[in-house]
């Protein structure tokens, strides 16, 4: 093929742009419904014939509506594929039940739920997911420790454990989490958001932690003479304030009777002093207003030990041997809780939750372990005895001077614990006694 030279360039174009006319006149002539398919760009707009694809309308109604002319068609609202759910706020559901302290906090692994217990019963309860095999949760008597709101794991890479509430020094702890219907965390106890942010907002520091394997019952009232009660300041130190008084005016007398006998320019202050020393003599002596008790106590009993032992503000005050009946038998784990002080303020009220305690075979062996439970202490030989909060106080004798030194300290939200196992090792500087069933 030859290439046109340049001067023969716009001979070759003229010929193109006649071709280019005679056809598009041919094809006009040989097809006439060509003005109606495809029309002259320059007398039709596509756009004027079919309606803009929105994306907000699905396909069923796109092709209702495009058959409409424009001047017929009646827009409709957009299409929200995501629209909001609506959920339940926790303040409206915490508004149906008074929310009143001290709060306890039970966690059930088999059945995977948790339930928040006030002063006057059941607040909320919701699901959980407990340790899977391998990294199972401990069970039994925890408190919290310490509360994160943002808070990443030291042990599993920096894990997420947003609203974090510790019941242990080794890591485990409850918080927000994911919740796949079955045990699946590490050790932790993982709850929804919701009630991971309103238990949060809710129980306060040291409220206390009861995980057991099983549903166990919830929180009854109980009443006895075991418990211990609000004790007032001994009447020994009444007295003992008012020989001082006493002795205080004896003496400012003697100093009036010297200061008389100076002249009578000292009688009209001895007159003055006699009266204050008179009036000081008959008045009662009050003692100075002590500033309030911070913390609470607790006391736990261990028929493991045969001892009381006593921490005050998570802090150890004292520990006395008790006595114990028939401690060859099982006593199983009961935890006493005191709600509020009675009208005539020298009796509690106590809500007692108890876990039994089951043997294991003795074949049986454990792993050692840094959540190692402690061995219960004598194999039962005698037949059993109904592991009962009552049963277990009536087989318990706490000396009368431990009873009225807690009773001195005893404030809502205190404790009495009894159990058949001793305590734990995770019990140390900032926690109540943790016990560890299994």
């Amino acid at each position: 093929m030859r290439i046109p030279f340049p001067e023969e360039w716009g001979v070759v174009l003229g010929a193109m742009a006649a071709l280019a006319v005679l056809a598009d006149n041919a094809r006009a002539q040989y097809d006439p419904r060509y003005d109606r398919y495809y029309g002259r760009y320059e007398h039709y707009d596509r756009y004027d014939r079919y309606r803009r694809y929105d994306p907000y309308d699905d396909y069923y109604a796109r092709r209702r509506t495009r058959r409409f002319p424009d001047d017929e068609f009646l827009p409709r609202e957009p299409v929200r594929h995501n629209k909001p759910k609506h959920r339940e706020e926790p303040a409206k559901q915490a508004e149906q039940k008074p929310v009143r302290g001290p709060y306890q906090i039970v966690v059930s692994i088999a059945s995977q739920r948790i339930y928040l217990y006030g002063a006057d019963g059941l607040i909320r309860e919701s699901k959980v997911s407990t340790g899977m095999r391998g990294h199972s949760t401990p069970t039994g008597v925890f408190s919290v420790i310490e509360k994160d709101y943002y808070h990443r794991s030291n042990i599993y890479s920096g894990a997420p454990m947003p609203l974090m509430q510790r019941i242990t020094w080794s890591g485990v702890a409850l918080h927000e989490g994911v919740l796949p219907g079955y045990p699946a965390s590490h050790g932790c106890i993982r709850m929804t958001a919701d009630f991971a942010k309103f238990l949060w907002r809710t129980t306060p520091r040291d409220t206390r932690v009861i995980v057991a394997r099983s549903e166990i019952d919830p929180p009854a009232p109980i009443v006895s003479p075991k418990l211990f009660a609000p004790v007032q300041k001994p009447a020994e130190r009444a007295e003992s304030a008012n020989s001082i008084a006493k002795d205080a005016a004896e003496q400012n007398a003697l100093l009036v009777q010297a200061a008389a006998s100076a002249g009578e320019a000292a009688e009209a202050k001895a007159s003055e002093a006699v009266s204050t020393a008179a009036t000081t003599e008959k008045s009662f002596y009050k003692a100075p207003i002590m500033p309030a008790r911070k913390g609470q106590v607790a006391a736990f009993i261990s028929r493991k030990t045969g001892k009381l032992y006593v921490r005050y503000a998570n802090t150890p005050m004292f520990e006395t041997p008790v006595e114990i009946k028939d401690k060859d038998q099982l006593i199983g784990t009961h935890v006493f809780t005191a709600i509020e002080p009675m009208e005539d303020g020298k009796q509690m009220k106590w809500v007692v939750a108890s876990i039994q305690t089951h043997m294991a075979p003795p074949e049986a062996t454990r792993k050692k372990s840094r959540n190692q439970v402690a061995d219960i202490a004598v194999q039962p030989s005698l037949p059993a005895v109904p592991q009962t909060a009552a049963a277990a106080l009536d087989r318990i004798a706490i000396p009368k001077d431990a009873a009225e030194k807690i009773g001195e300290l005893l404030t809502p939200g205190s404790s009495l614990t009894i159990s058949d196992y001793g305590i734990s090792e995770e019990t140390g500087e900032g926690t109540e006694f943790i016990i560890l069933t299994r």
